[in-house]
């Protein structure tokens, strides 16, 4: 299945808002439920794992080289160039302890140096505000990535 992403909005089936119960009756219900740092609930899914927030519902959803990530009609996962094609969508790119986020597209990448480590994460508006101060300018051409 392609997972098409829509900026700020969702991913493939998944809408930022759904309940945990809107996701498994529209993907089916999870492999294994945990809570991050946060207490927020953490599922895991075949093809992403996801994270609700108690006031909002879904926040993000992060996805595994083994997924078909869609941005802007490119497979992020199987691009020879993913950072490039993101940069071309969002020329203002933002790099903190090694995770690039695209502000524009509320997508975060992580790993993307090391071919078994790569994670995409599509977020909902708003979820990094407080974090911000700590990321810097990133240049994608600079960085050949």
């Amino acid at each position: 299945m392609n997972y098409d992403v829509i900026p700020y909005v969702g991913v493939g089936p998944l809408r930022f808002g759904m309940t945990p119960e809107d996701v498994t009756r529209s993907s089916g219900p999870p492999l294994h439920n945990d809570r991050t740092r946060n207490n927020e609930l953490k599922q895991r899914h075949p093809d992403f794992t996801l994270v609700f927030s108690d006031a909002v519902g879904l926040v993000e959803a992060s996805f595994a080289p083994e997924a078909h990530l869609m941005v802007g009609g490119v497979d992020l996962f199987r691009h020879r160039a993913p950072l490039r094609h993101l940069a071309a969508l969002d020329p203002s790119p933002l790099e903190s302890v090694g995770i690039l986020y695209f502000p524009k597209l509320g997508i975060t990448l992580s790993g993307f140096h090391k071919e078994d480590s790569r994670t995409v994460t599509v977020m909902c508006g708003g979820r990094l505000d407080d974090l911000l101060p700590r990321f810097k300018p990133y240049t994608i051409l600079r960085n050949v990535l």
